[in-house]
């Protein structure tokens, strides 16, 4: 298209030059005139639809998913929690001592209420098989010593959060308020062979592969400003299921 432009342009300078004689000089200036009318017309027609091409396909890149190959590239493997990852969460909690209570493979549900059971200002940080990692922070967990399944046994809890430390969509750490607190935290009795814990309106975490699970209307719990929703602790838009390879738990001075 440029060459045809560039080609038309020539050929109205050598016509405006060209000069017979004086009868069709006139004649020849009109058709001049007009193709060069013509000309810068259709110039200014084809820039501005060069920019308008330009725009919308800029506008369409950012709108297109990342490819899942890409996805998995930005996504940092660590078998451990980093500084880095501590340094958000210090931030996040506005504590500066921690004590690890726990790391490692996910651990019976028995296990999991022996752990956590007594403490408060506790993250629960987990680590899928794709190495995102995400996890929630209650402020107010208690002795499990009558825990039923499903128990919601912290309530009112105003300094719970949901967070990112790791994820595939290239959103930075990231701290996501609860929109409403009445329930937050629900572990499940000590006899439960496949539930640990839930986080309201997040996440449910299981021992069994494929039996961890994902809350597809995180956004309209939390406040969410990533526009990723529950896509941004999987891989694969929409999925709702996760394995996870650890979990860390850290209480928090």
């Amino acid at each position: 298209m440029e060459e045809q432009i560039s080609k038309l342009g020539i050929f109205i300078d050598r016509l405006e030059h060209r000069r017979d004689n004086e009868t069709l000089q006139c004649t020849t200036n009109k058709v001049v005139l007009f193709l060069k009318d013509l000309f810068d017309a259709f110039s200014s027609f084809y820039n501005e639809y060069q920019t308008q091409v330009a725009q919308l396909t800029k506008t369409i890149k950012e709108m297109t998913p990342i490819p899942p190959q890409q996805q998995i590239e930005n996504v940092k493997v660590a078998n451990s929690l980093s500084q880095d990852d501590f340094v958000e969460l210090k931030k996040f909690t506005q504590k500066q001592s921690y004590k690890v209570l726990y790391t490692g493979d996910v651990p019976t549900t028995k296990r999991f209420n022996e752990i956590v059971g007594g403490h408060t200002n506790v993250s629960l940080v987990v680590t899928t098989k794709e190495n995102i990692t995400f996890g929630c922070h209650s402020t107010k967990l208690k002795t499990p010593n009558s825990i039923r399944d499903n128990d919601f046994d912290v309530e009112n809890d105003k300094g719970f959060f949901a967070f990112t430390l790791n994820n595939s969509r290239s959103v930075p750490p990231t701290k996501f308020t609860k929109k409403d607190v009445s329930y937050t935290v629900a572990r499940f009795a000590s006899n439960n062979e496949t539930m640990l814990v839930e986080a309201e309106g997040f996440f449910k975490l299981a021992t069994g592969e494929g039996t961890s699970m994902l809350a597809k209307d995180f956004a309209e719990n939390y406040d969410d400003k990533t526009g990723c929703g529950s896509n941004l602790f999987v891989l694969k838009d929409g999925c709702d299921v996760f394995d996870a390879k650890r979990l860390d738990i850290i209480e928090w001075k």
